[in-house]
């Protein structure tokens, strides 16, 4: 009878527990935001894809994007506590980690910066050292204008401040400006002019576009981080062979976005290679490369953007994108 009792009570008990574990509410996922540094597009495409077709839901993870505009300062709204990751290039990362901030890189948004120098098709302008003696509107700071200013020892080229518009270019024949070369040459086209584009990663100046982190993230939640990742990467992949659903969420967020320039941009990004790299260097999605950081940081050093013996490997990490 003892016996018989204790089995029923046991029966009872592991009954129990199995319809506790059947009801038990699942677990809330992970809520992280990101700060894009543009409004959405095809440049930021990935990280929509990822969103709207629900791969950062399955890592269990709630991602919100958070649109940018050049007043919007992406490290600044992350390390003040707005957003969670931000979308930066690599030497801003690095200079920014040198002084102390707790800034690292985890993944690479692009294996190469799309930024380039847009000049009008009849300028004679060819090359980097033809600037000499003219005016470029370049974005404040910006370590690759100090490093192309030196390496063509261009000793009287103005810079002048970029407005993020191509009204002043299409009524000027002389200026020059920094652009994307996936976007800015679509707009003017439209304008019916035509133009020339020289890109900053042929100059050997070639930072990544990166997804940055603070350490205190990183080592609080490293597997959210790595689904994150992962996750991302998922969406480019998937953002670069189907575009539809995608698409049509970033002109939902975007209404100034239209089909033609997302079309241009992302055909732009695939035959560039830009997010994925090139694969006969062993480049692909997100990977960050510790030899080519090195580079980076000895240029950065070179241009005294960097100042003093500064431990640059801990200015990124490889934990979550993988080296090879």
């Amino acid at each position: 009878m003892i016996r018989h009792n204790r089995l029923l009570y046991f029966l009872a008990l592991s009954t129990l527990i199995f319809s506790c574990c059947l009801n038990a509410p699942a677990e809330s996922p992970k809520k992280l935001r990101l700060q894009l540094d543009w409004y959405p597009d095809a440049e930021r495409g990935g990280y929509v894809c990822a969103s709207v077709n629900g791969y950062y839901k399955e890592a269990g993870l709630e991602v919100e994007l958070f649109p940018a505009s050049p007043e919007v300062g992406t490290l600044a709204t992350m390390l003040a506590g707005r957003a969670d990751l931000c979308l930066v290039t690599s030497d801003q990362a690095m200079m920014a980690h040198a002084q102390g901030l707790p800034v690292l890189s985890v993944m690479a948004t692009m294996q190469h910066d799309p930024q380039g120098v847009m000049v009008h098709s009849e300028s004679p302008v060819k090359d980097f050292s033809d600037l000499e003696g003219r005016s470029i509107a370049v974005a404040p700071g910006t370590a690759w204008f100090l490093y192309v200013t030196k390496k063509y020892h261009l000793t009287n080229v103005r810079e002048v401040p970029l407005t993020f518009s191509v009204a002043t270019f299409l009524s000027d024949q002389n200026y020059i400006q920094q652009v994307f070369v996936t976007s800015e040459p679509y707009v003017c086209a439209q304008h019916h002019v035509n133009v020339r584009t020289l890109l900053i990663k042929d100059t050997g100046c070639f930072p990544y576009r990166v997804v940055a982190a603070t350490d205190q993230l990183i080592a609080r939640d490293p597997a959210a981080m790595q689904a994150f990742v992962t996750a991302s990467i998922k969406g480019w992949q998937k953002y670069l062979t189907d575009p539809s659903a995608t698409d049509a969420e970033i002109k939902k967020l975007n209404p100034e976005m239209t089909q033609d320039l997302l079309n241009f941009s992302r055909k732009t990004l695939i035959a560039g290679q830009f997010v994925s790299g090139y694969t006969e260097k062993g480049e692909t999605i997100g990977k960050l490369d510790p030899a080519r950081l090195e580079a980076e940081y000895k240029i950065l050093r070179d241009l005294n953007l960097i100042t003093g013996n500064h431990d640059y490997t801990e200015s990124y990490t490889t934990q979550f994108c993988g080296r090879n």
